[in-house]
């Protein structure tokens, strides 16, 4: 960016031109002026292109180069004058995006020109109403200012497609100390102010794409401030994750000024929307006034149903922006857990934190291989997520120790209607389903490995994955016992979109005499089907497939591929 020229330098070249003129040697070469009084092209009004001008005063060259910034092929003052008239601005212009949609954590392309090299003295957004912008964190810009990488930040329901716009200031990247010892700066916050009637580049139109489910607050602009409601009634988590994106443009002066807080924590339980909301404001005022001296008002109060924030200027009109507080799930950590080893049905209690509350929304087990895990039954939680107590489930010959891993999601608990008749779900069935895709996943205990006890005789059958779906066969010479008991467990995970699936099936009942592999496999996979889409809406394929000794059981996710996961089918005497 190009210095700042006070009025006495002004009358100090002029002063110079009339004494000694030119005194500057070297000549600029053939430009096409990008913007008023840019002699050499770069976008920016400075001493590089005063120089150009005094190189070349008096002197008669090819219109629009070498200083002639008038275009009338003489270099005098009247190319002075522009030069000094738009001194210290600079020209913006974007020409191509791509690309053109995308999702929070896309990275985008911006071409175009005068972008400034330094990323932080950048504001990118997506103008998605005239009052409202998408923010877009700047990652990079190449030196020659005409290249820059942005990613999407959070997006909220209808979010709208709208153009592109950059604009240059001064930008800052760092920490602050807040008021509230309690709130933690985990990652750098990044402060930008516009320049009064600092300049602004308007591109193409890009399609923001909200994710399927995201728990996110959203504030726009009125009558000159910026409102945002905090319900009661949101679950304030202990030791609660968040992003906050923060934006208050006064077009009146033509200032603007942007924050972006990419991941903050407020320590204790939860569940006071009062006590962070004042967090909140704590956080935008200290982070504006430390970084950058700019002082934001920022009070909250209390409203029917809950809390508002109000943000304003003093001094200003609020003409557009927006306040966004994107809420992170629970951050899953296992510490550690006890005894280090147990057999089936053994009862073990994992320390951590970020375990959901209700015991069905959490995902347990240990993994023994990289694809395979051992089950284990979630069977309570306390209120803070730090303290899980689980049920050890069952253990195939041959198991392996490996670490306990948590994860969250969404679960239920209870009865399904088979397609069989003689199916008897005898205790509650439990779905897990880990969405949307990239969704919460979960920590790994690393310090130690649990040692699971295989009984020393016990039947079972157990499939691991193999090419993206799981099979199973089921000898023809297993005995299935009249009124057959079994207890199953499944678990299909697609990493590549994110989702996991698990159901764990403690005593289901086929009735008949038993005998045959094949019919109690048909049984296998409706219970499997039944459970999987009446509880959880989800749609498991499960194919039965005679083979040489046996009969075949495939589980496959449509769409997906299975890269970890596991099936046991163990038969209860």
């Amino acid at each position: 960016m190009g210095r700042l020229m006070t009025k006495a330098a002004t009358g100090a070249i002029a002063a110079i031109l009339a004494l000694a003129c030119p005194v500057v040697g070297g000549v600029g070469g053939p430009v096409t002026p990008a913007c008023p009084g840019d002699a050499d092209g770069d976008f920016d009004v400075d001493f590089d292109d005063l120089n150009i001008v005094l190189a070349n005063w008096a002197q008669t060259v090819p219109p629009g180069t070498s200083g002639d910034v008038t275009g009338n092929g003489f270099v005098d003052f009247e190319d002075l004058n522009l030069v000094l008239a738009n001194w210290g601005t600079f020209c913006m212009g974007i020409d191509k995006v791509f690309p053109t949609a995308g999702a929070t954590g896309t990275v985008v392309t911006i071409l175009g020109h005068g972008f400034d090299p330094d990323p932080d003295n950048n504001c990118a957004v997506v103008m998605m109403t005239p009052t409202c912008s998408l923010p877009l964190d700047v990652l990079d810009v190449n030196p020659e200012g005409t290249q820059m990488r942005v990613q999407v930040g959070p997006i909220f329901q209808g979010g709208q497609p709208g153009p592109i716009m950059v604009a240059r200031g001064n930008g800052d990247f760092g920490t602050f100390v807040p008021a509230f010892p309690e709130i933690v700066v985990e990652e750098p916050v990044w402060v930008w102010d516009r320049q009064v009637n600092g300049p602004a580049a308007t591109g193409p139109i890009f399609d923001p794409i909200p994710p399927a489910e995201e728990l996110w607050l959203h504030g726009e602009p009125e009558n000159g401030i910026i409102c945002l409601f905090l319900p009661d009634d949101l679950p304030w988590l202990p030791d609660q994750k968040m992003a906050i994106t923060m934006r208050a443009h006064d077009h009146a002066q033509g200032i603007g000024h942007d924050a972006h807080f990419p991941c903050m924590r407020i320590l204790g339980p939860g569940g006071n929307t009062q006590e962070c909301a004042e967090r909140i404001c704590d956080m935008i005022r200290c982070a504006f006034f430390q970084q950058s001296g700019i002082v934001i008002d920022c009070f909250i109060d209390q409203v029917p149903g809950g809390w508002k924030i109000t943000v304003s200027l003093p001094g200003g009109f609020i003409d557009w922006g927006n306040l966004d507080i994107c809420l992170f799930g629970p951050e899953v950590q296992v510490l550690d857990f006890f005894p280090p080893a147990a057999q089936s049905g053994d009862k073990l209690t994992i320390v951590g934190s970020g375990f959901d509350p209700d015991p069905d929304n959490n995902c347990a087990v240990v993994m023994m291989t990289p694809t395979c895990s051992l089950p284990l039954e979630v069977i309570s939680v306390t209120p803070d997520g730090r303290q899980m107590q689980v049920l050890v489930g069952p253990i195939f010959q041959g198991a392996q120790p490996g670490p306990i891993m948590v994860a969250t999601g969404f679960g239920t608990q209870g009865f399904f209607t088979p397609a069989f008749p003689d199916i008897l779900v005898e205790q509650p069935v439990w779905n897990w389903d880990r969405f949307p895709p990239n969704g919460p996943a979960g920590g790994t205990m690393g310090m130690k490995d649990f040692v699971p006890i295989p009984p020393p005789e016990e039947q079972w059958i157990h499939g691991e994955p193999e090419n993206g779906i799981i099979c199973v066969t089921i000898p023809d010479s297993l005995q299935w016992g009249p009124d057959q008991k079994l207890n199953m467990t499944v678990r299909a995970h697609d990493h590549a979109r994110g989702i996991g699936h698990d159901g764990y099936f403690p005593c289901i009942r086929l009735i008949g005499p038993g005998g045959s592999g094949f019919d109690c496999a048909l049984r296998i996979c409706d219970t499997i089907r039944c459970s999987f889409f009446q509880q959880a809406g989800f749609v498991i394929d499960c194919q039965v497939t005679p083979v040489p000794g046996g009969t075949k059981i495939t589980f496959s996710i449509p769409g997906g591929y299975i890269d970890w996961g596991n099936v046991d089918i163990c038969l209860v005497p």
